[in-house]
This record gives structure tokens, sequence and C-alpha cells, in this order.
């Protein structure tokens, strides 16, 4: 009965408010009266976007599948009148997608993929049980075998999670005594260790973990109720995050723990009303940057950020459900159910004391990450002087050095060629004066 009280009051309570926010600056990138949901960057073409879209009547959208190959100048139509919930690329063959799909007038949810980059698709999701009340919610990858996939259900009446070992062929449910039944939101891969898997349930918030494929799970702590929206990791195993969306009988928002979900702090007691987050995205670029993205139903709505455990801060979007968000090295994107927008990352996170480039020491992420033989390291320093970028294997060897060179303050791109090492996990890092900052890469071929 909760989840029915819960859901009427999704329905009735359909309200916006203003607020006497100032804005930043966004930028549209098109996809206008589009009710969009996910976007995913090609990993091997930055310029290449995949974004989908659900249906709003009331803005004149039957929902859709989209691709640019411009950086979102232009956009093309690649399946119509389809609710996308996820979209997942192959990260050893990235012509291979994946597609989450809800209910829609025209189409039937499930799994579709496509193996020639977005010209043809198909159904790939014998043994997933779906209706038109139980929608294909997410899809998640396993990083050391892209055959491995797992996809979880939901809705009004309950889901499921499942595995496929044959890239979607045929999916079973991993666990015999399913815990799952009130419906999987997330399915994440700890990025430190990959034989750790995480779900996320619908509306009870609770967060399992296995380390054995899916037949066996472990509670690994709770956000007091709702349904969990979004894990995000931090700079280790021990370090998670949690979007949580819709409860009126616990907090819900955001939540953090650092010894790996045994306690979890609840960061967002300072917002008035609860705050209904639909995804968390952390940068640790400079410190520890929190961004997410609020629902509607307050005058709080929009993104907001958190640096290294100060107040939150309003970076503008009200008035839009933000479905989603997702972080490069230099811009933010804002998937909201009035487009999608995009904004730079370095300005809108110090309007007050900006950081730029040229007059700080900065280590990017490695785009793409994971990759197959190639990818591009970033890095800026602040003062002229001996620069070092090497990159190691997790024993510690050497085993390539990028830059050892004297260079002048500002920012600098390294390709990275690892077409020579075998699959796993590497470190580089950076040293230029007193500075050093290391990172992870993930070489999947």
């Amino acid at each position: 009965m909760k989840k029915i009280f819960y859901i009427l009051i999704i329905l009735f309570i359909l309200y916006s408010t203003s607020t006497d926010y100032p804005q930043t600056q966004w930028q549209l990138l098109g996809l206008n009266n589009e009710d969009v949901t996910k976007i995913v960057i090609h990993p091997n073409e930055s310029k290449t976007l995949f974004a989908g879209s659900r249906s709003d009547f009331s803005l004149g959208s039957v929902s859709a599948l989209f691709k640019s190959t411009n950086s979102g100048i232009t956009w093309d139509t690649l399946i119509s009148v389809i609710t996308v919930r996820d979209i997942v690329i192959n990260p050893v063959n990235p012509d291979i997608i994946y597609i989450a799909a809800g209910a829609n007038a025209g189409n039937n949810p499930g799994v579709i993929k496509t193996t020639d980059g977005g010209n043809t698709w198909f159904n790939a999701d014998s043994g997933v049980i779906v209706d038109a009340e139980t929608n294909v919610n997410t899809i998640s990858i396993d990083p050391d075998n892209p055959e491995i996939l797992y996809c979880g259900t939901g809705g009004f009446i309950g889901g499921n999670l499942y595995k496929t070992i044959n890239g979607g062929n045929d999916w079973f449910i991993p666990s015999a005594d399913s815990i799952f039944g009130n419906g999987v939101m997330v399915i994440e891969f700890d990025p430190y260790d990959f034989e750790t898997l995480y779900v996320g349930r619908s509306w009870d918030g609770k967060l399992s973990r296995s380390n054995d494929g899916g037949t066996n799970w472990e509670y690994a702590g709770y956000t007091n109720g709702g349904s969990i929206r979004a894990l995000e990791f931090g700079t280790s195993s021990d370090e998670m995050y949690i979007a949580s969306w819709w409860s009126f009988d616990y907090p819900v928002g955001i939540f953090k723990t650092t010894d790996k979900g045994i306690t979890w702090n609840n960061l967002g007691e300072e917002f008035k009303e609860i705050a209904n987050v639909r995804d968390v995205k952390v940068n640790f670029t400079i410190e520890e940057h929190i961004y997410i993205g609020l629902d509607t139903w307050y005058d709080q709505s929009g993104v907001y950020v958190r640096k290294d455990n100060q107040q939150w801060e309003y970076l503008g979007l009200n008035n839009m459900i933000i479905n989603s968000l997702e972080l490069t090295s230099n811009s933010i994107y804002a998937v909201t159910s009035e487009g999608l927008y995009i904004s730079d990352l370095v300005t809108n996170i110090n309007e007050d004391n900006t950081y730029l480039y040229e007059s700080s020491y900065l280590l990017f992420p490695a785009y793409p990450n994971p990759f197959n033989s190639a990818t591009t390291i970033e890095y800026s320093i602040k003062q002229d002087g001996l620069v070092s970028l090497k990159v190691y294997d997790v024993l510690g060897a050497e085993v390539i050095s990028l830059v050892n060179a004297n260079q002048v303050a500002g920012k600098y791109s390294v390709q990275f060629d690892a077409s020579s090492l075998t699959s796993g996990n590497y470190i580089y890092r950076l040293i230029s004066g007193q500075f050093t900052s290391s990172k992870k890469l993930i070489l999947l071929k």
C-alpha cells in the first residue's frame, strides 16, 4: 500500500515554483521539447553523442533515440517512439550498444541492441520479463568480460535483476532467491574491484553487494527509504555516493559512505525541503566536488555542487527535471526534461574564485577510460619547470614515460598508445615541482 501511496502522490503533486537564484551559463545543445533521460559519449570519438528521451505529450514529444557526430550541434533520429532509460556502449567494440527501453505507446519495453554503431537494432532480451507496467530501467556491462551484462527491471508492481553471459542472447535471474522483487534502478561495478557488483533497489532504498557474479548478495547499507537512483564511487572502494529519490516517510537526497556502506552520512540536510535527487557525479580534479540534479517538485530544483565539504551552491536550470548528469574533463552535461544542456566545468564550480588552467597544477581523468588501445591524458602546470608523466602497472613497475621535459606553465594533452600492452589496470602519475598526482587507467581489449 505504501508504494501505491507514493505513486499517487507522484501523479498529483506535479508543480514547479520560481526562485530568485541567478542562472549560470548553460548552452542548449538541442533536443528541446524532448524529455531527455540519458546521454553517453562515444569512448573513441568525443564528438559523437547518443541521447535518449521518453514520452512527454505535454511537450509534443513521443520520445526517440538520437545520435550526434558534431558534439550536439545537429542530431539524427535512430529510433522513433521509444522510451530510453539507459544507454551502454561496449568498451571493447563501441559499435555494440545496448538500450534499456521502457514502455511506450509504439514499442514494447526490453533490451535493444546494435552491432553496427546504431544503423540497425534488434531485441536482445530473451528471458527478461517485461510488460506495460514493468520496464527495463538500467543496464551494466562487465568491464572484464563485455559478453556479461546485467539489467534491472521495475515498475508499479516490482521487477527483478537479470544476467546474460552471451551478449544478450539469453537472460536469467542469477540469484536463487531473488531479493529484488521491488525492482532495480541502479547496477554498478566497483571500478577498483571488478569482481564486486552493487545493485540499488527501488522504493526501500537498500543497496546490495555481490562478489560472485550475482549468485549471493550481502547488505551494503541503505538511505533510509526512497529509491536509489544513482551510485557513484570516490577515490577508493570504501567511498561511495548515493542519489535517493521519492519517499515521504524518510529523508532522501544525497548520501556518502567512507567505510564501504557500514555507515552513511546525509549530505543534503541543509535543503529546506526533501531533496529528491535523480543523479550524482563527483569530480576530484582539484578537490571533492559533488554534483547533483534535483527534481522539480520543490523550489530548490536544478543543478547543485558541493565543493570540499562546503555548502551547496546553485548552478542553474531551475524548474527542470534533471534526469542525469555527465562530466568530462572540461564540461558538465545536464540531461533535462526540456533538452540537453552543457556548461564549462571549471567556470561553473568557481564563480567567485576561478581556477584557471594556467594557474593550477591539475591532472585530469583520462578519456576514454576504460579504453581500448589508446587514450588521452590532459594536465596543466602552474609554473615553468621539469614535468614527468609516467604510466605504471599495478605492481609499481614503470611501463612507459610519456613526458620527461621542461615545460612552460599551461595546459597539455598527451596520447597514450597501449596497443602493445595487455588488458588490465594501470596508474598514470604526474610530477611537476612539489606537485604529484596519480590516477587509474583501465585497458580493455
